[in-house]
């Protein structure tokens, strides 16, 4: 895939480095930097700007600068630029009971990250605007970067105290307010799309079976978008993946309900593996055995494909 505002080299690079600071964000550390307990990166936590009014990066760390303020996150994602106040390997007090806790002795802590919106209670992220690409591709680039550096997964948190990727409003541990939405629907539920990017730009595969080589880089083998050719309600295509066995990444994007299943087989599979409630996109990947190194797509609802080859074996 290709991104606008990263490059996954530079993210894979820093990881590699043993960076604490993001490679796209501007550093600027609060007091709480060298305040703060020491963490163990756990969990990436994200967050809307709930601001009466427009709030841009620089306002906001202004505001987190303060002595009298404690509520900082360790990184602030405007509609184009971004900012690190805490380092990663400190303890940000952004995340209710997630700010930090003990696991085998040691501290461990969320990372959190707050998002740019216009300070509306109806538009945008309180409820119904999106993250916009840049936001989308850092948010990614982030989640990627944890998942390198600190091991953090590229899923959802299965509890408030589990290890992944999720957003603020998930669970009551991590907020203290009832009700609260944050982040907004629209931004909840591209959290997915988040993730499928993060695993990309990571070019790391998900958990799947261990005789299968991790490509260096995903590779794309099918992009219906490319011709402008959708699929049609209820259409098989046959897609050469070139390996026997793979273990493959689809995402979906159609504007109405549907599904995706998969087969290595001329008898297409009845279970499906990529559900869509057609807001858009949707996404996930499975191994599969391909005997005759093609895989056999079928799109309930139609709309565009994509296929990622993650591993091969």
């Amino acid at each position: 895939m290709f991104f606008d505002h990263i490059d996954p080299a530079v993210i894979r690079q820093a990881a590699t480095n043993g960076a604490d600071v993001y490679p796209y964000a501007e550093y600027r550390p609060i007091p709480e930097a060298t305040t703060q307990p020491p963490i163990r990166p756990w969990l990436f936590m994200l967050h809307t700007m709930a601001g009466p009014r427009t709030t841009t990066p620089d306002q906001l760390w202004a505001f987190v600068n303060r002595g009298d303020i404690t509520g900082e996150s360790h990184l602030i994602l405007g509609y184009d630029t971004m900012i690190q106040a805490v380092p990663f390997t400190v303890r940000a007090d952004n995340n209710f009971h997630a700010n930090s806790w003990f696991v085998n002795g040691e501290r461990v802590g969320a990372i959190s990250v707050e998002t740019q919106d216009n300070g509306n209670n109806t538009d945008p992220g309180i409820a119904n605007a999106p993250w916009n690409r840049y936001q989308l591709e850092h948010l990614a680039g982030t989640a990627a970067f944890l998942a390198l550096r600190y091991g953090i997964p590229l899923q959802r948190c299965a509890t408030w105290d589990d290890q992944g990727v999720d957003g603020h409003r998930a669970y009551p541990e991590w907020s203290t307010y009832v009700g609260k939405t944050c982040p907004g629907q629209t931004r909840w539920e591209q959290i997915p799309l988040v993730l499928a990017w993060a695993t990309e730009i990571a070019g790391t595969p998900p958990v799947g079976d261990d005789d299968m080589i991790p490509l260096v880089i995903p590779e794309r083998v099918y992009d219906s978008r490319q011709n402008d050719d959708p699929f049609t309600a209820g259409e098989t295509r046959t897609i050469n993946v070139g390996s026997t066995q793979a273990f493959l990444h689809l995402t979906l994007v159609t504007e109405v309900p549907g599904y995706l299943s998969v087969s290595g087989s001329d008898t297409r599979s009845g279970a499906s593996l990529v559900n869509a409630d057609g807001d858009g996109v949707a996404s996930d990947g499975a191994p599969i055995s391909l005997p005759d190194g093609q895989v056999r797509v079928f799109s309930k609802s139609g709309g565009h494909v994509i296929v990622d080859v993650y591993a091969r074996g």
